[in-house]
Order: structure tokens, then sequence, then C-alpha cells
């Protein structure tokens, strides 16, 4: 069993573990921003493929308490980097520092960085080389308070960059926070699933993939583990065919609406990319007059990001928006759940009292600076 560490989005840890813990079976931990659990090396293999909700996934190699940078030196080098890198690999170290110390994040991964070599060059008499720009082995440095994680990343770049996306949305949605909030509301794939301010699709897009259970390297993403000392082909290659659905059952009731004309192409663009433009119903329409355009759709499940201006000039043109939306919402539904994200969070509140729906619970997380709210509610 291996210790591992995954990052995620801030405020939804509980989501994410739950997600790796259907995966993989395991008890997970929740912790800020991250999650922790323990495995066989092929967890590697199972959450960087299928973690949607999932933004690295770290081998933890030390986790420990420190008093000072001397420490921290003293705890790397006692590590054996042998079955990690190659004597003609080059490595990097990256850390992240959170609280009041007297060095620097840079101070940390330069300590860290020789201590690596020095551990390296002990044990085989072989000096590592550093590359700072491409490395082959990535190694991550987290400094939080007193402890120190020193962490090999598998991943490589974020599994939220999907690499499907051809139009780039203004103020487009973290595809994990999509993921988290279809988690959130417990949406089932036999679900008829509506988006009603799609923006560039990536809801409906991602619910789509969910349904097609298409694995995370499926738009040429080339994962960091691949060039690891520690990487089993043939693990890799059953489980990789293990996850991928030979035949999809289901077919997805999925819409997506949006009044702009130019973001709904991009919607469609994206779709394609993704290989789910057969998969979802993209229509041109105002979220505030929805039964103009859902004559035979019924849906179950909503999930949203809401627009949420912050000028005050637009705070009752906000209140209008969410009871229009709300009341509009409630004449193509007999029942259904609401997962709706946004930022004026007072705004949202006072229009679900208004139109009457009921609060099952809300959520407050991180949308990369920007704390935002999800709502979860029932309408009927």
């Amino acid at each position: 069993m291996f210790s591992f560490m995954a990052t995620t989005i801030t405020g939804f840890e509980d989501v994410s573990a739950k997600e790796v813990e259907e995966l993989l079976g395991v008890k997970v931990r929740c912790g800020y921003g991250r999650i922790f659990f323990e495995s066989g090396l092929d967890a590697i293999y199972r959450v960087n493929l299928l973690g949607r909700c999932i933004h690295k996934l770290f081998l933890v190699l030390e986790k420990t308490k420190f008093q000072s940078l001397n420490d921290i030196y003293k705890q790397t080098k006692n590590i054996d980097f042998r079955w990690i890198i190659n004597p003609n690999q080059t490595f990097a170290v990256r850390a992240e520092r959170y609280g009041e110390h007297p060095f620097t994040s840079m101070d940390v991964a330069s300590k860290v960085g020789q201590a690596v070599i020095d551990s390296y060059k002990d044990s085989t008499g072989k000096r590592l080389k550093v590359n700072l720009k491409n490395p082959d082995v990535e190694l991550y440095a987290f400094v939080r308070f007193d402890e120190f994680i020193l962490a090999l990343n598998t991943t490589g770049e974020s599994l939220h960059r999907r690499g499907y996306r051809v139009y780039q949305h203004p103020a487009a949605l973290k595809t994990s926070l999509a993921c988290c909030m279809l988690r959130y509301g417990g949406w089932f794939s036999s679900q008829p699933l509506l988006d009603p301010m799609c923006g560039g699709g990536t809801i409906p897009i991602e619910a789509a993939l969910i349904v097609k259970q298409k694995t995370l390297d499926s738009f040429g993403r080339e994962f960091a583990f691949k060039k690891l000392k520690l990487f089993d082909e043939n693990l890799y290659t059953k489980t990789r065919e293990s996850l991928i659905l030979k035949d999809v059952k289901v077919k997805p009731k999925i819409f997506g609406v949006e009044v702009s004309p130019k973001h709904l192409e991009g919607a469609k663009l994206n779709a394609s990319s993704a290989g789910v433009a057969e998969d979802v119903v993209f229509v041109l329409g105002d979220a505030t007059k929805l039964s103009k355009y859902l004559k035979d759709f019924k849906p179950e499940f909503v999930a949203v990001n809401l627009p949420y201006g912050i000028r005050s000039s637009r705070k009752k043109v906000l209140e209008r928006l969410y009871k229009e939306f709300l009341v509009s919402l409630r004449d193509v539904t007999d029942k259904a759940i609401l997962v709706a994200l946004t930022s004026a969070k007072e705004y949202f509140k006072k229009a679900l009292e208004v139109v009457g729906f009921g609060e099952i619970g809300e959520k407050e997380v991180m949308h990369g600076n920007l704390k935002v709210t999800v709502f979860k509610c029932v309408v009927e």
C-alpha cells in the first residue's frame, strides 16, 4: 500500500473523496483543498483516468512535522529516490507554502532540490540534473504551517484541463467543478438533465462524458506517470481496458439552453470536439422563458452556473433575473433537483424564498480565486 494525495476544488473535498472511494474501494480522508488515501499503485492509473473531480494525483513520499528549513532538508535527504528517478532523467521541485515562515517557497524548493541531489548521489554516485521547464520527474513540496509533505506528481497538467475545449467562454466553468456539482446533486445518468444557461457547454458535455465513461486521456493528454521509473505499462493497459465501456446502454437526455448565439455555437463546437455532439441537445433560448423551448422535455435534474454581476448597478437586474428563472423552471418540470452556483448568494436565497423552492443545502467553494456558493434545491 502507498500513500496518495489528490488536489481538488476547495469546499468540495467530501465530494471528491466519495468519487475516489467509489473508484478504489478505499477510505479517503479530507484536508483543505486535498484528499488523502492509501492504495496500490494501480490507483495512479484508475484515478488519473476517471477522477473527474480531481486536479492532480500525488504519490506521497514524506509527510511529517518540521521546525526549520534544515529539518526539511534532512527529511528529504533520508528518502531513497532510486525507485522513482533514473540517473539520466531530469527533475524539478515545485513548492507551495501556507502560513508564517522565515523563508519563501523558493527557499523550500531550493532546499528540497539540493537534498534530492545529495541523496541520489550518496546512494548511486550519480548527480541528477535539474530541468525547471520540462522535467521528466516533478516533485512537489507542500508546506502548511508546521507540516511538510513531499510528493510525486503522477498527473502532469491538471486533470480539469480536459483538452476538448476549442471554444473558450469568457466565464467558463472548471470541468472539475461541473462534475462536483453533478455529484453533489446526486445526478445519475438516466435522469433528464438541463443546463438552462449553458455558456460554452461545460456541464452538459461533462455529463455526457460521464454517461459514456470517457477516460481523461481521450483528448490527447500525456500523463506524467508514463515517464516515471515505477510505470508498469502492462498494468496500465489492463486497468484502462477494464474502465472503458464497450457498449453504452443508457442514451442520455441532456439539454443545454443558451441565450447567446455565439456561445451556443461555441458549446456545439466543444461538444463535437469532446465526441458527444449526438448526446447533447443545444437550444438557443432565454432561461426565463423555458416553456417556449422545452415542449417535449421535462428535466429531473438542473445544474447551472448563474450569472452573478457584482456591481451595485446590477443588483436589481440580478434579483429579477433569478426570480424569473426560477418561475420559468417551475413551468417545465413536475419535480427536479436544482444545483446552482453563484457568488451573489443573498440575491439567490431571496429569490428562492420568494418563489418558494425548498433548499436542501449549500456549500461555499472556490472557483479559482473567487468564493462562490453552490445551492442544492428542490423544484416543485
